[in-house]
This record gives structure tokens, C-alpha cells and sequence, in this order.
């Protein structure tokens, strides 16, 4: 069966319409009732108004297959249902929420992309004003074990970003694994400085807690684009037992 496009939807719609309007000013005007309906017009049972097709929803149920009331009244009355019944409508919100995650980041992600869109100007300027009034508490913050550790995650944050690389890890997951290498590097042990990845975001790697190890600066050169599998090959090192120290496993380091 063909798949029909939205503008032969839209044209079989309209041909349904005016079939329907038509047969019923037919029977408006054969019982001698005037009919001042135009096709393709309907009147909201709500507000009495006479409104184009387009502002009433469809509802396959009724004999037109609209709502008997417009949408504009449909939106004012859910709003005034939502005032009588504010728990529930949280408890709804709340349970969406629940169930789809990744539209609330992606829909958060909008948000804030517009609001620096509309604000961006002014944030910058604000930030410029609080480094010049603190620069020696911001160098004393970057300067200690935890400030170097925020500043590196969130470099990778924005690279991941940039990347367009899944990028979900959280500052307390990181800092968990971190505690499993006692703050080493999970490849030779000494003291971690680096975030890697153990399939880099260039092959597909996302900044999350299953594809990341604390690394020191000289492995993580080393190792560059290469996978940890690679690297720990050329090593002589096993990727499993530093996975399985790291709380992972062969499938999760991919994801």
C-alpha cells in the first residue's frame, strides 16, 4: 500500500470537509433552516464563536471528526483544570519526566542554548567583572588537588560537547572512580592528571562512566587516539583486570 505524504492527508481531509459541509447545508436548507455556516467553519460548543476548521482538534468518534470545542477553550480549560489540581498535575509532570530523561536533557539543553542566545552578552560581562574583583581566590581554587580536578572535567565536558559525543558523566561518578585507583593512574600508578578515554571520542567514545580511567599525563600522551585495548596490548598490561578494578566490564567499556 502507497504511504500518502502529509499534503495528501491534508487534501483528503479538506475533500472529507467539504463533502460533510455540503451534505449538511443541503439538509439545513431541504428542513428550511438557514444555514450561515460556510464550509469549512464550525462553531465552539464552548465558546459560541464561529471558528476555521484548523482551530478545532481531531476526534475520529464525532461525525466531522473534530472536537465540538476549539482548541483555544480546550487549552483554557486544562489550564483552569491544572489551578483546581495542582498535586496532580506535579505527579504527572514528574512521571513524564521519569519516563523520558533524554527529552528533558535535550529540552534543557534548548532552554539554556536560548537563554545565553538572549543573555550572553551580559553573563560575560558579569563574569569578566568577578575575575577581575577575585583573581587570587580563583587561582587559589585552580591552584588545589579538587580545583584542578573541576577544571580538567570540565574541559573534557566542553570537548565533549564540541564532539557531539554522549556526555553524561557527573562529578560524583568520577570522583568514585578516581577513589578505586586511590587517585592513580589506572595504567601505571602514579599520581592521575588526565581524564582517558578508553575508546576515544574520535572512534565513537563518549565522555561517560563506563568509557573513562584516571590517567597520568605521560600514558595519556602515549596513548593518544589509540584505544585502551591497543595501548595495554603494546604495555604488556591487562584491560580487564583494570576494568574490572574500575567497576566495568569488556561490553560497558563501549558504551
Amino acid at each position: 500500500m502507497k504511504r500518502l505524504s502529509n499534503e495528501d492527508r491534508l487534501r483528503r481531509r479538506q475533500g472529507v470537509l467539504r463533502r460533510y459541509e455540503e451534505k449538511r447545508r443541503a439538509e439545513k436548507l431541504g428542513k428550511g433552516f438557514p444555514h450561515d455556516l460556510p464550509a469549512f467553519e464550525k462553531r465552539c460548543s464552548r465558546c459560541g464563536r464561529v471558528r476555521p476548521w484548523r482551530d478545532f482538534s481531531t476526534k475520529p468518534t464525532t461525525r466531522d471528526g473534530l472536537h465540538s470545542s476549539c482548541r483555544a477553550c480546550n487549552v483554557a480549560a486544562a489550564g483552569a483544570s491544572a489551578l483546581r489540581n495542582p498535586e496532580k498535575v506535579r505527579a504527572h509532570k514528574g512521571a513524564w519526566k521519569a519516563r523520558n530523561p533524554e527529552k528533558v536533557r535535550e529540552q534543557q539543553r534548548k532552554d539554556n542554548l536560548k537563554a545565553y542566545a538572549r543573555h550572553g552578552a551580559k553573563l560575560r560581562a558579569r563574569v569578566r567583572e568577578y575575575a577581575a574583583r577575585n583573581k587570587e581566590k580563583i587561582k587559589a581554587r585552580y591552584t588545589s588537588p579538587r580545583g584542578r580536578m573541576l577544571r580538567r572535567f570540565s574541559q573534557q565536558r566542553r570537548m565533549a560537547r564540541m564532539a557531539g559525543a554522549v556526555n553524561d558523566l557527573t562529578i560524583e561518578q568520577w570522583e568514585a572512580l578516581v577513589a578505586r585507583f586511590d587517585g592513580r593512574c589506572a595504567y601505571c600508578g602514579e599520581p592521575w592528571t588526565e581524564i582517558d578515554h578508553v575508546v576515544p571520542v574520535a572512534k565513537g567514545g563518549g565522555l561517560t562512566r563506563s568509557n573513562v580511567l584516571p590517567a597520568c599525563r605521560p600514558c595519556n600522551v602515549v596513548k593518544n587516539a589509540r584505544s585502551a585495548e591497543v595501548f595495554c596490548e603494546d604495555r604488556g598490561l591487562s584491560l580487564s583486570s583494570i576494568l574490572a578494578k574500575a567497576g566495568l566490564d569488556g561490553a560497558g567499556s563501549r558504551a
